[in-house]
Parts: C-alpha cells; structure tokens; sequence
C-alpha cells in the first residue's frame, strides 16, 4: 500500500487561522447575539426587528460559510470514497491520507509530526477527554507520561517545517494514519474522525500502551471505549440534522392509525411498535442482532402467510431484535414487502382475562384477529406465545382460534418462546409449527455485553448519581461470566450493574469501582472474588494444614488439590478460562478419605461442605442414563446433574462410583472437562466453569494394595495406576487424559486408623462438653481396641465412626440419662468397656 499525509495548502491556512474551536464559538456567540436581539426587539423595541433580521441574515449566511469549511472544501478534494481508497492503496495506488481526515484531525497532526507528538495534541479535544474520563484516567496524569518520556529520552518535539518527505517520525505517522484509515473504512464512516486516529495514534505510542497496562487495560479497551464515544457523536450529529428521511419519517404523524382500518378491539389490547431509525442505527443491542432482524424479514416475506417464532432464553434480549426490525419497517429500509407495515404488540393474556367460558374466550381472541385481517397487513406481535396456547389451569387450547387466520394472507405473527416452551408446546402442536419458522436469538458474548453496559451508563449514571466507570464495567462483565450462569447476558450483567450501584449508593460512593462489584459478587455467590484478604491469602497458603485437620495421611493427594485450588483462585489456567476450576479422579479402595477429602476441599474452597452436589453414578448404569441426567422434554424429567448444577452452580461436584456408569453418561463428560459446559435436554447451556469436579473409583483398589505390598515406591504409582485402567478399558483414553490428574489414595495402616480415632474422638468430647459440660476421655488402650474393631482391609476405616456410635456414645448416653454423670463430671472410657459395649463388634 501506499500512503502519503499532504494536506492541502487551502485547508492547512483555514485550519491554522480558523481552527474548528474557533469556528464553532464564533458560530455559538453570532446565533446567540440574534437571539437575544430577537427577544429584546419583540419585548420592548420593535423598531429593532429590521437590524434582528439583519443579523439572523448574517448568522444564516456564516453558518453556511462555516458548513462549507467543514464540509464543502474537504469534500472537493475526495473524489471517491474512503472504502474505495483503501482499495486502490492496495492496487498500489498512492493516496493521500489528508484528503480523507476531518478538519480536526488535520488541526492536530502537522506533516513530520512522531506520534507521540500528534497524541499529546489530541489531548486537548473534548472526544479525548471524554475517553480518559471513562477509562478513570486524569488527563494530567497522560501529560505528566508524556512529559517524563520526553525528559528521559531527550527528544525535541517535532515542528510544521519538518521534512516531509522522509524520516522515522513521517514514516511512523503514516503507519497510523494508514491503521486509521483502515479502521474507519471498516467502520463504515466517510472520513477519519477524532476517534480513528486517536486510537491508531494510541496503538503506535509506548507511553500510552504503558499507562494502560499499569492499569490493567490494554488498547482493545481504549478502542472500546473509544467506538462507543463515537457512536455517541453520531448519534447526536445524526439528531441534530432534523432534515435527514430518518428524521422525518420518525415523525409520528396525526392519524396514522386511520390508514390501517378501524379496529377498536384489538386497540384496546395492543399497541403499536414505534422505532427509531436514528437510535437503532446507533444501539449496539440492535448492531448487534441484525443477522436475526435480516432471518426475520426474509422469513416473513417468503409468502403472505409466513410466520416467524423467535425461540430465546428470557433476558437474552429478543426484544430488542424487534426493535430493530420495527425501525427498519417503520423508515422505509426493510424489504420492500415490509415496509411501511403496522407492527402492533398484542395482549392476548389481558383481553382474555376473566372471562368465564371457553367459547368467550376463542370468542374474543377471534374477534380480535378478524379485526386486524379486514384492516389488512398487520403484523402482530405475541410474546410468551406458548402461553396462548396451553393455558394455566387446564384451560383448552386456542389453536384451533388461531389456525384459520395463521394460514390465511391478511395478517402475519411474530411470536416468542423459550427453547423448552417451543419444544413443549408449538412442536407438539404439528398443524401450528409448520405455519412459523424458527429463528433462534442467541446470547451475545462478553465484548457486545460490555458495549451494551457504556451505552446504558449514561442512564445509570443520571438515576443513581453515581459514575460508572469503563474499568469498573469490564470487571463486571468478568464476574458475571464467571459467577452467574442461569440468567444469560446481557440480563445477568445488567442486573449486577445496578445492584453494584445500588451498594455504592448505600455506602455513599461517588464512582463506581471494581473492589465494589467483588464484594457484591461475594455477598450473593458466598464465594471469594477479586483480591485477596489477608485471611484468605494465609489459608490458601497453609491449604495443607487445613485439609490435613480432616484428612489423615494421603500426603501426595492433599498436595496436588491444593495446588489445584491455589492456581483456581489465583486466576491461572493454561487451558479455556470456561473450563471446571478442577478434574480429578480419586482413586483407591474404600474408606480411606475419598469423599472426606471432597468435604474437606468444598469447605475450603466454598466455604461450606454443605456446597457439595453428590451423585452415585451406579445408579446411571441403563440405556436412559443420558435422559437422567440431563433431562428429558419428553417426559417433562429434569436432568439430575444438571439442574443440580444450575440451581448450585458455585459447588464441589462429587461423582461417586464413577466407572459404573454407562458409557454414554461418561461421554458426556467429555465436554465437560475440557470446555466446562454442556447443554441440557431442552438446549439450555449448563456451566460448570465454577465446579471443582471430582469422580471417585474403588476399581483400582486391588491393584494399590499389590503394587504397594511388592514395596515399590509410591511416586510411579499414579502412572502405573493409570496404565492399568487403560489396560482393562475402565475407562476410555480420551476421557481419563480430560482429568487434570489421578490421585491415589493409598490403603490406611492400623497408625493412620488410631489417628482417625483420636480425631473422631476429640470431637465427640468437644460437643459433649459444650452441650452438657461433661468432660471425656478416652485411654490409649481404648483407642487401640476401637481401631482394630472398626478397621478391616476391604472396608478401610469406614466402620470406625459406626464402632464409636456403639461403644462410646450409647455408654455416654445411658450415663447421662441415667443421672450419673452431672456438669462438671469427667468421663473415662477404658479398653474393657470397649470391648464390653454391645453391638460394637
């Protein structure tokens, strides 16, 4: 490609000795001036109304002028298009770059200019203020990086003489400019605005990269921030010029419900659909769903008796899909078949309120849709359609009302459903389907939610009196993505939006920060976000020890969770950042501390080891083992696994007996460990981006005791373990390589036993003391008969806390109920009344 910056000698006097500020203000104070003439002649001189008109004359004629100066000359030097340009620069055509800039890119950028020296000019403009103000970043505190760069490196600033036609500093302007022609091409605007080169300017300066890295943003956030500033611009500019069609035809006019015919009913239940062409052009919601708005017009005019059902989860924002295609009706720009059409949104649920038989209501609804057929194209829109068609209550069905003017070509229906309602209801219902075509509207990502959020800030801002800034924005988006998963964006993040605003409020904050959407993030999750706390950093650090409270032995194992569970929360990850915060299979004979050691993991992570979801996969071992566990449409089933994870999606996920379950429960997994979601069998999208998932295994538990007994060493074992699943196909290779690891739980030894003891032990005597202020103790020799008697190589230790029950606390209970021990007392357990207690054997 090939590139100059020569901007023409006309356009650089004007905007040297009549700059755009200059021009601007000069325009403000003549208009001004007349005005107040104006209302001075008419109040209390009226023989000043001819010199009023005089000057009005005179502002007419200057803000003609000034038009000409910003738009008429530029305009005589481009004789094709910005997009056209960039084409013939790739033929290798040279273009000159300042015929395409806007007169305030050419007041601030001087042929020769570094650019970090055109930036530091930028500074002054109002657009570029604006985005520091959003990004939370003082101006100052811009310059002050410049000054200090400028300082260090000694630099002279460049001057207009510098040599055009060669040098670093032209050489790198024209890489910018170049990037900000691209970019504004893209973007579909006619020339370089404020915006375009500044932010090409920003990507080219070390300074700026680094003053938004110490921030923790990057210059995709300062593009951002930046498009959406420009939008705001355009929007206004776009406003301000009433004689444009989009203007004019967002005029409602007098009577224009005359023309569709005299419908009285249905205008008592429903109301037409207004759009603004202007808005919608500049709505990022709408931006943002214009590949559905085309799907439905096309669907909608492939016959006059096509119609369309939009199938969305609630809050994903189908509305606004009609929004944008109602504006695009309404001005004239949807397909030629559509435009100009009546859109009215139906109240069916109220016009059929209350009344008490079923030949009223299809009576009504009748009489409503016959209406808007003699009336003749309508199209109507019915949210919650469903609803209309299988009543709560056991109401009958309207679809026999409907089908005859469904099928006819007076009118048309844009309904609305949900995924489980569609399938539910509309597809069971094979005469109705087969009328609508389904267009689904799917949850737009985290960059378009973040846009969404700037441009509801403003509102937000003014209602809570609150500012709002971008940085605070992105750390919601974050967190709304990582932590709720049951509502879809862009609803979940707005939602959070305003509680973080309502908190701020309540604690008298003026600005909006990150540090305030943790703690709310924190307070509804019961789950730690954002920094660390001291106490958090100190338990995460001695993790080992806390678990080891619960947990004896199993050194290797309690070491590898932790460190799992210090890099969850610590926020690295090598893999998707959607992925489970950990995989394991535990794997080992039976009760040796595999579902201990989960309680104790869900209680270090989560807070509680009640936020832990156990399922025993035995019980998955049929043909329906997948309808189960995701649900069934057809028989209306939830899903076990993932309606548990949906309602408790911030818990420890334990599935038990793991290689018992059928071969396609296991595949499902497959996704789940390595993209940390699955949909379930309505096509909702499950999260387990918060789970820590574990599945427990006893099928190895023989090999452990053999390799162990030939006294080889513990560290190969975990390899040798997992070459022996393989081996006897326990479980697929592309499933047990998902797992982040295979943790082994070695058998327990007759001294772990006595120490599992002694742990059950102290606390049984600290409740009893607290609830009865009883003291107990147990002798060594009673500890060494309740190990052996609730300890056996097949079981491990998992009879031991039942031999406890037998031999210590139903001697503590007869005790007590009989009036022998009293507060104050000390109770002795010796190894004779072990080996006497009933039933402990």
């Amino acid at each position: 490609m090939a590139f100059v910056y020569r901007p023409p000698a006309s356009i650089v006097s004007v905007e040297r000795f009549f700059p755009p500020r200059a021009r601007r203000l000069l325009l403000w104070l003549w208009w001004g001036s007349t005005a107040v003439l104006f209302v001075f002649a008419a109040s209390t001189a009226p023989h000043m109304i001819g010199a009023a008109f005089i000057v009005a004359s005179v502002a007419f004629a200057l803000s003609l002028g000034i038009l000409f100066l910003e738009h008429g000359l530029g305009e005589s030097f481009r004789r094709i298009s910005l997009h056209d340009a960039m084409l013939r620069a790739r033929r290798g055509e040279t273009v000159n770059l300042a015929y395409w800039c806007n007169p305030d890119v050419l007041a601030f950028i001087a042929v020769g200019d570094a650019p970090d020296t055109a930036l530091q000019r930028f500074l002054a403009h109002e657009c570029v203020q604006a985005i520091f103000a959003r990004l939370a970043i003082p101006s100052l505190q811009v310059r002050e990086r410049f000054r200090a760069r400028s300082l260090e490196h000694r630099f002279p600033p460049s001057t207009h003489a510098a040599d055009a036609e060669g040098g670093h500093d032209t050489a790198a302007l024209i890489v910018a400019l170049a990037e900000a022609a691209m970019h504004a091409a893209r973007a579909g605007h006619r020339v370089v605005t404020v915006s375009d080169a500044f932010v090409a300017l920003a990507r080219a300066s070390f300074v700026l990269r680094q003053l938004l890295f110490d921030r923790g943003l990057t210059t995709d956030d300062l593009d951002a921030v930046a498009h959406w500033e420009d939008r705001r611009l355009h929007e206004r500019q776009m406003r301000r010029a009433f004689w444009t069609r989009e203007n004019l035809l967002a005029v409602r006019p007098f009577g224009r419900s005359w023309a569709f015919g005299y419908t009285p009913t249905l205008d008592r239940f429903a109301i037409e659909v207004v759009g603004d062409e202007v808005s919608w052009r500049n709505d990022v919601r709408v931006l943002g769903r214009l590949r559905e708005i085309t799907a439905l017009e096309r669907a909608l005019t492939k016959s006059a008796s096509a119609n369309a059902v939009l199938v969305a989860e609630p809050g994903v924002g189908a509305e606004d899909v009609i929004r944008g295609f109602v504006a695009r009706v309404r001005g004239g720009s949807s397909l030629a078949a559509l435009n100009y059409r009546r859109v009215v949104d139906v109240d069916f649920g109220g016009a059929i309120a209350g009344l008490p038989t079923q030949g009223e209501i299809e009576g009504r609804v009748r009489q409503m849709l016959a209406e808007a057929a003699r009336a003749g194209g309508s199209i109507l829109i019915v949210e919650n359609f469903p609803a209309l068609l299988a009543r709560e209550g056991g109401g009958a069905d309207l679809t026999a009302a409907l089908l005859p003017f469904l099928q006819g070509a007076r009118i048309q229906l844009i309904a609305m459903s949900t995924p489980q309602a569609l399938h539910e209801v509309i597809e069971k219902r094979t005469a109705l389907s087969g009328l609508f075509e389904r267009i689904e509207v799917h949850e737009p990502d985290a960059r378009t939610t973040l846009q969404i959020l700037l441009d509801v800030v403003p509102a937000f801002e003014e209602r809570f009196r609150i500012a709002a800034p971008y940085p605070a924005l992105k750390t919601l988006v974050t967190y709304a993505e990582r932590t709720i998963q049951d509502v879809p964006f862009p609803r979940k993040a707005l939602d959070l939006f305003e509680e973080s605003m309502i908190a701020a409020q309540n604690v008298k904050e003026r600005v909006l920060t990150a540090a305030r959407v943790a703690a709310v993030v924190s307070e509804h999750t019961e789950v730690p976000v954002g920094a660390l706390s001291g106490a958090e950093r100190e338990r995460l650090l001695h993790l080992e020890e806390f678990i080891h409270e619960r947990i004896v032995d199993q050194e290797e194992a309690v070491h590898v969770l932790a460190a799992a569970l210090r890099r969850a929360r610590s926020g690295i990850t090598a893999g998707a950042s959607t992925r489970p915060i950990g995989t394991f299979l535990f794997m080992g004979p039976t009760g040796v501390g595999k579902t201990e050691t989960a309680k104790a993991l869900a209680e270090a992570y989560y807070g509680s080891e009640n936020r832990l979801i156990r399922l025993d996969m035995s019980e998955f071992q049929g043909g329906d083992a997948v309808a189960r566990l995701i649900g069934a449409p057809a028989t209306r089933e939830e899903g076990r696994l993932t309606t548990a994870v949906r309602e408790q999606p911030f818990a420890l996920l334990l599935l038990d007996e793991f290689e018992k379950a059928h071969a396609k429960a296991l595949d499902l997994f497959l996704q789940v460990f390595d993209e940390g979601r699955m949909k379930d069998g309505w096509g909702r999208v499950i999260s387990f981006t918060n789970n820590l998932i574990i599945a427990t295994s006893n099928a190895g538990a023989e090999f452990i005791r053999r390799y162990l007994k030939d006294e080889r060493g513990p560290r190969d074992l975990a390899a040798a373990l997992r070459e022996e699943v393989l081996r006897r196909e326990l479980f697929r290779p592309e499933l047990l390589n998902r797992f982040d690891g295979v943790v082994v739980f070695r058998p327990l030894g007759a001294a772990e036993v006595r120490k599992i003891a002694r742990r059950l032990l102290a606390g049984l005597s600290k409740n009893v003391e607290r609830e009865h202020g009883v003291g107990l103790v147990v002798e060594d020799g009673a500890i060494e008969r309740l190990a052996a008697k609730g300890f056996n190589q097949e079981f491990g230790a998992r009879e031991l806390r039942r031999v406890i029950q037998n031999s210590v606390e139903n001697l503590l209970a007869e005790r007590l109920i009989a009036g022998s021990l009293r507060r104050g007392d000390t109770f002795t357990v010796s190894a004779a009344d072990v080996e006497d207690a009933r039933g402990g054997a």
